[in-house]
């Protein structure tokens, strides 16, 4: 990393005019006023040659001590550029740690890795360089343009794999007649799924030292735990979308006269989220709460599905399956919700208004309307727009008017076209 010289001025920075001032009350005014007391009060007869030597001895002594200021000046502002290298390179990984941190997906990660790397050693290009399937060395991302110099691309795989052998930072130095530069490699992950590097290339040979080398692997180990947190949610997605399916497969063959509601109620209820201007998040979170909104009723006994005070026990069953699980406790409310009414008078809880979570407002409606134009065994479904006339006739006691008019105005506007 490099950082821009200051101006060759002994005034150019604070400290410098701090220490200028030092120099000048500590020796230049001390050796003045020595000279001025001995030439008046301890050698008042002196001869001008005796005058002239103990002057030229007093300017040598002078000389010296601006010598000694000078090098002193320029061991400090080394030091200053070393420590503001440092506390950019520290300030760019805070930064990029808070970045890494947030992502849920491997190839954010990837990216940000590759830009990372070049930043943390302001080097021209950054990579993400991994070992593929024939074991050689693959380019996964990079911060800008491919390597397109042959030379270059030569050195950036031999400084990985020497990465990956030793488990710490490699660096390859191409000489001026050679192209010029150094390509430099930390190790980020020794994991199942990537083993790879974060690399940067620069053109000054000279600009990577061990500030940037220290950098860069600690950007390697914060990518490394990056990457494994991205596979554990990876794998958390996973299970948690596979298992939800596998319940409402498990559910519909359970209650065969309802096959498919609980789909038709998320892809409603996703509709109206979208146009009530949900968040994405939001919107996820509701959608899977819709598939499981009447998993409670797998512990109803089947001969009890006729009795209408044990089926409404299924929203606090659901509630009681869900909330124990940690990747579905936050849908445990949704589903305990969604038989509650807008003027109070739902079930199980009995709240109302907004004390009701609005995915499980939006949820009620959704099958509300499912219920009401799909078939089912114990009665006939009805034309929609009977559905719509009732879901309208509602609004305001069962269902919250907001969600209700949304609805209607997506289900209108599909009849329109």
């Amino acid at each position: 990393m490099t950082s821009k010289p200051g101006r060759f001025s002994i005034f150019s920075l604070p400290l410098e005019r701090a220490a200028a001032l030092a120099y000048f009350l500590g020796a230049v005014i001390p050796l003045g006023a020595l000279a001025w007391v001995v030439l008046r009060w301890v050698r008042p007869g002196a001869t001008m040659v005796d005058a002239t030597w103990f002057i030229l001895l007093l300017g040598s002594i002078g000389v010296l001590t601006l010598l000694s200021f000078f090098a002193l000046r320029r061991a400090t502002r080394t030091v200053i550029q070393l420590l503001d290298r440092e506390n950019r390179s520290l300030a760019r990984l805070v930064t990029v740690s808070r970045e890494l941190a947030a992502a849920t997906e491997e190839h954010e990660v990837i990216a940000l890795a590759a830009q990372a790397a070049a930043d943390v050693t302001a080097s021209q290009e950054g990579y993400l360089l991994a070992r593929g399937r024939s074991g050689a060395i693959e380019i996964r991302d990079r911060s800008d343009g491919a390597i397109d110099v042959a030379v270059r691309s030569a050195a950036m795989i031999e400084a990985a794999e020497e990465a990956l052998v030793r488990l710490q930072p490699a660096v390859r130095i191409v000489p001026e007649d050679g192209g010029g530069g150094v390509g430099l490699a930390a190790p980020c992950s020794t994991g199942p799924r990537l083993t790879g590097v974060v690399a940067a290339w620069n053109s000054d040979a000279g600009a990577v030292e061990s500030p940037e080398r220290d950098a860069l692997s600690t950007l390697g180990a914060l990518v490394t735990v990056a990457l494994r947190n991205a596979d554990l949610r990876e794998a958390e997605r996973n299970f948690f979308t596979h298992a939800t399916n596998l319940l409402v497969a498990t559910l519909d063959l359970y209650l065969s006269d309802r096959s498919d509601h609980s789909r038709r109620v998320a892809g409603l209820a996703n509709q109206i989220g979208h146009a009530l201007k949900l968040p994405e998040s939001r919107r996820e979170r509701m959608h899977f709460a819709a598939l499981l909104h009447d998993i409670g009723m797998l512990r109803v006994r089947r001969e009890h599905v006729a009795d209408l005070d044990e089926v409404r026990r299924h929203a606090e069953l659901g509630d009681e399956m869900l909330r124990p699980i940690r990747v579905w406790e936050d849908l445990a409310p949704l589903v305990r919700h969604h038989h509650e009414w807008w003027d109070g008078r739902g079930y199980p809880d009995g709240l109302a208004g907004e004390n009701i979570p609005l995915e499980a407002r939006i949820i009620a409606v959704a099958e509300a309307f499912d219920s009401m134009t799909s078939e089912k065994s114990y009665k006939p479904a009805i034309p929609v727009e009977q559905a719509l006339g009732r879901l309208e006739k509602a609004s305001g006691t069962q269902f919250d008017p907001e969600v209700v008019a949304a609805f209607l105005g997506l289900q209108r506007e599909r009849q329109a076209v």
